[in-house]
C-alpha cells in the first residue's frame, strides 16, 4: 500500500489473496480504521517498511522505463516548481491525490 490515503489500507487488506501479504510503505497522516475480521480469517500478513535501499529504486525505475509498470495512472496532479510549497502543504491534508509530479 503506497498511497497513504485513509481508505487504501483497508482496501488493500480486502483485495489481497488468501495467505497473501500487504506491504505498507506510505504513511497516512490521520487515523485509519481497519476491520481485521476478514483478513485474519484469510491469514493475510501485514508487513511495514519505512525505508528503501538502492536496489528498490533501480527495480522501480527499470519497471517504469520498460513500460512494465504504467506511471501515468498514479499521477493525480502536475505542478510547476514555483508551486511546490503549496503542493506539499496540500499533501498534509487528506485528499484524493496519489502522487504529485513537479515539473521544473
Amino acid at each position: 500500500e503506497c498511497a497513504g490515503a485513509k481508505v487504501t489500507l483497508q482496501q488493500s487488506l480486502e483485495m489481497v489473496r488468501q495467505q497473501g501479504q500487504v506491504m505498507l510503505v506510505a504513511l497516512c497522516m490521520e487515523p485509519c480504521q481497519v476491520s481485521p475480521l476478514n483478513w485474519v480469517g484469510r491469514e493475510v500478513q501485514l508487513q511495514c517498511s519505512y525505508s528503501a535501499d538502492r536496489t528498490d529504486w533501480q527495480v522501480s525505475l527499470a519497471s517504469l522505463s520498460s513500460g512494465r509498470v504504467k506511471g501515468e495512472p498514479l499521477i493525480s496532479k502536475v505542478v510547476p516548481l514555483s508551486k511546490i510549497q503549496a503542493a506539499f502543504q496540500g499533501l498534509l491534508h487528506p485528499s484524493d491525490e496519489l502522487q504529485v509530479l513537479v515539473r521544473p
